[in-house]
């Protein structure tokens, strides 16, 4: 009898049936029955000979929404284990199966096969091709590729190197099969980009959330951002979000934290885990992208909130982003403590009890040195009542009314501002409408400063004689920016 008749072939329809075949002849037969197919090759049992010779069948034959059942996937990793390092390296890449997600499970429950295994080189070959995915996962601005492995604490957060948690799932995923073994730990984090975005409209999984705090805990570690972007559906993993904070803020390496929420009681519990946890961190950023209108706030939610922004204290800067409800930004101001460097509510719907409270941190401020205050919907008499703490802050720098509905009070009180501080170095009125009037003012009392260093004034409307006002003005030090900029110019009527 010929060989391939003694050679059995084990096929697997896409149910997770079993069909044993004998010859060439029948397995395509049942090949064109079944229609979709994942060959695992010759089952030893069944051989004629102990030799493992037939190649790995292509799994890409499956459909994207067809799913093996985890005894086949067990099957296909303990086949694949049973090949020699090179004739395996072959098969990975040939079948991409290093890139396509419907094989992690496959490639997870392999690399578990050889965690033990010290004495050859085959998991850290393995572990290497994951990590090789997950840099070319990573996206670079700029040619220089190599910073993805050695991250520059000195960038820009804006222009690190960044990726998706779910690019790096698989990697991840295996070293829990792994036990974390730490020189694996060491390839995958030296992977891994310095700025990490958790965001997925489905939900993430838990083994990859309990995998990244302890790949940062290895001396090769390079994340030091994390993006966040909680969707609703996270609330069923709330103790899970919970958990991972604390995990990352225990490791220390996370300097720059953005929280982009849609649930407020999540946020409130991760930030609070966060920051009972951590030491110190350079900025926290909780941004609203609520679709639906907050009614109701729980007296748990309430103080979880509070005691998060308490600690505070940890932190240098701090950032409440296009809140829509004034009453959160309103408690979230009272509860933050005079300690931040660098507080910023841009796009917030603030109101009078939102500038009362922001005037009583200006002038309780020991160390704030930037205010931005940016497009919050203040006008008039709110902007009177937030520069009147500005008066009396003995350590401002940097102030942004970008886009402020300024009113002839709200300017005569600014001018005031200018007169008496000897701090401020910036100021920034862009997007803002001056008249001539309020235009001679500004002009005036900047002239009688010695601090201001820059008035930014890009997109500003202006009159033309307010232009011409503040242009033939002689300051000291000044350097005006974007009043020649004509075409955003008004007449005076």
């Amino acid at each position: 009898m010929e060989k391939n008749s003694h050679e059995a072939v084990l096929l697997i329809d896409s149910y997770g049936r079993e069909q044993r075949c004998r010859g060439s002849t029948r397995y395509h037969a049942s090949a064109l029955k079944y229609k979709y197919w994942l060959r695992i090759g010759p089952i030893v049992g069944f051989s004629a000979d102990s030799k493992l010779s037939a190649e790995i069948a292509r799994t890409s034959v499956l459909p994207r929404d067809e799913v093996a059942t985890p005894s086949t996937i067990r099957l296909a990793a303990r086949h694949l284990s049973d090949f020699v390092l090179e004739e395996m390296s072959t098969i990975l890449k040939d079948n991409k199966m290093m890139k396509y997600s419907r094989y992690s499970q496959m490639i997870t429950l392999l690399c578990g096969l050889f965690r033990d295994d010290y004495d050859t080189s085959t998991l850290k070959s393995l572990f290497t091709d994951l990590a090789m995915r997950n840099i070319s996962n990573t996206k670079v601005l700029g040619d220089d590729v190599q910073s993805v492995r050695s991250a520059d604490s000195r960038a820009s957060i804006s222009h690190a190197p960044s990726g998706k948690l779910v690019d790096y799932n698989i990697s991840l995923q295996s070293l829990t099969e792994c036990d974390y073994r730490e020189d694996m730990c060491e390839i995958v984090a030296q992977s891994l980009p310095a700025k990490m975005i958790i965001k997925r409209d489905g939900l993430i999984s838990t083994k990859t959330l309990e995998a990244l705090p302890l790949v940062m805990t290895v001396e090769a570690n390079r994340i030091t951002y994390l993006d966040l972007v909680l969707q609703p559906s996270y609330s069923s993993q709330a103790a899970v979000y919970t958990e991972f904070a604390k995990g990352v803020a225990k490791t220390g390496c996370i300097k720059h934290l953005k929280i982009h929420w849609s649930t407020l009681d999540l946020m409130a519990r991760i930030l609070d885990a966060f920051m009972t946890e951590v030491v110190s961190v350079e900025s926290i950023v909780l941004s609203d992208i609520c679709k639906k209108s907050i009614k109701h706030v729980s007296a748990d939610t309430w103080a979880t909130l509070q005691n998060a922004c308490e600690n505070m204290t940890k932190t240098k800067e701090f950032a409440f982003l296009n809140g829509s409800k004034a009453a959160i930004a309103y408690f979230v101001l009272q509860h933050l403590p005079t300690t931040i460097q660098d507080l910023n509510f841009t796009g917030c719907k603030l109101n009078m009890m939102c500038a009362s409270e922001l005037s009583y941190k200006l002038e309780h401020a020991n160390s704030l040195t930037k205010l931005d205050i940016t497009n919050t919907q203040l006008a008039g008499s709110d902007f009177v009542a937030v520069l009147q703490g500005l008066k009396i802050c003995p350590t401002i720098k940097h102030l942004k009314l970008c886009g402020a509905k300024l009113d002839r009070p709200g300017v005569i009180t600014l001018s005031e501002c200018l007169r008496l501080t000897r701090t401020l170095q910036i100021l920034d009125l862009s997007n803002c409408e001056l008249d001539t009037e309020m235009s001679k003012l500004l002009a005036n009392a900047i002239a009688d400063n010695r601090s201001l260093m820059k008035l930014v004034l890009k997109n500003t409307k202006v009159t033309l004689e307010g232009k011409n006002v503040i242009s033939h003005t002689k300051f000291v030090q000044l350097k005006v920016i974007g009043l020649e900029d004509a075409k955003h110019l008004l007449l005076s009527i």
